[in-house]
């Protein structure tokens, strides 16, 4: 199914066959309050730099990508690579995939796309983990996001997610690991739809 979904980077846009299908970040805007707003876009092009240059950092070393030692990768993306291999070894991460395209299917049309971090086992149970490099976690924002994605992981591959995870890995203080607890999907599907509603209605 995954070869369906067409990802445009310059506008964040999907297609998903020949429908075009709103984001789960463009829905989860409309769901829940921005907690960028106001922030200048000076300030958040820069932390997207930071943040984009670890998710390639992490997900080649996760996937045995990375040429070189943790120890070799240079700046706070490298201790954000170190810190989640000490996370790794510590919690028994092992990851299996990274960024894969979804799509979740809602009476016959698509509801959302979106694309995952990785996806793995933590402790040997089947695990949805999202990489943040912001200051503090946005959990109203991440929970909705880890139930949007866990729903159209269980639908599309038909696995179960055990559980839902956030890697945080803030510039300047220690990463952590930290499991997140998400809403009952049949919640977040009502507020889904009436996003979708005032995104893509008639």
């Amino acid at each position: 199914m995954t070869e369906e979904i067409i990802f445009n980077p310059a506008d964040h846009t999907y297609i998903y066959g020949e429908t075009p299908t709103p984001s789960v970040t463009t829905l989860i805007r409309l769901m829940a309050e921005d907690p960028y707003k106001g922030v200048p876009k000076s300030n958040l092009e820069r932390a997207s730099k930071y943040g984009n240059k670890v998710h390639e950092l992490i997900e080649d070393y996760a996937l045995g990508k990375y040429e070189g030692q943790p120890e070799d990768a240079e700046g706070y993306e490298g201790i954000a690579l170190r810190r989640f291999h000490d996370l790794a070894n510590e919690n028994d991460i092992v990851i299996t995939s990274c960024e894969q395209r979804l799509v979740y299917i809602d009476s016959g049309l698509p509801l959302y796309c979106g694309m995952y971090d990785m996806f793995g086992t933590i402790g040997g149970r089947a695990s949805l983990i999202d990489i943040k490099t912001t200051a503090e976690i946005h959990h109203d924002q991440l929970k909705l996001q880890l139930a949007m994605y866990k729903a159209a992981i269980e639908q599309m591959f038909n696995n179960e997610v055990e559980e839902t995870y956030c890697l945080w890995l803030p510039k300047k203080k220690l990463g952590r690991l930290v499991k997140i607890e998400i809403p009952t999907f049949d919640s977040v599907l009502e507020k889904a739809r009436i996003a979708y509603a005032k995104s893509y209605g008639d």
